[in-house]
């Protein structure tokens, strides 16, 4: 098993930047099976003061019934934008997100 793909990626007009390595070391091994390394094996041995913090943020809303993180707007808006960059490649054509 070679864990989880954590990625991202952002491109612009200026350039791109990324972020991936989830790898415990630099090490590739390179053999008759394959390639491989050795990476996070749990999403939670990598994310885990975002989750703690996340659980504590939906505690913090419950007791509380104020919503301090993303809304149902921000997930519709986050689809759109993946919805738009489908068409795109599907299109070959570029998309201003208010037209999506």
């Amino acid at each position: 098993m070679y864990g989880y793909d954590i990625r991202g990626e952002v491109f612009g007009s200026g350039g791109m930047v990324t972020m991936s390595d989830v790898r415990r070391s630099s090490m590739t091994l390179f053999d008759k099976n394959g390639v491989s390394n050795d990476t996070w094996r749990r999403d939670t041995d990598h994310f885990v003061h975002a989750y703690t913090a996340q659980l504590a943020s939906f505690v913090e809303a419950t007791r509380s019934g104020t919503v301090t993180g993303p809304t149902g707007k921000d997930a519709r808006n986050a689809l759109a934008i993946a919805l738009a960059g489908i068409q795109s490649v599907s299109e070959g054509r570029t998309f201003k997100l208010a037209h999506v």
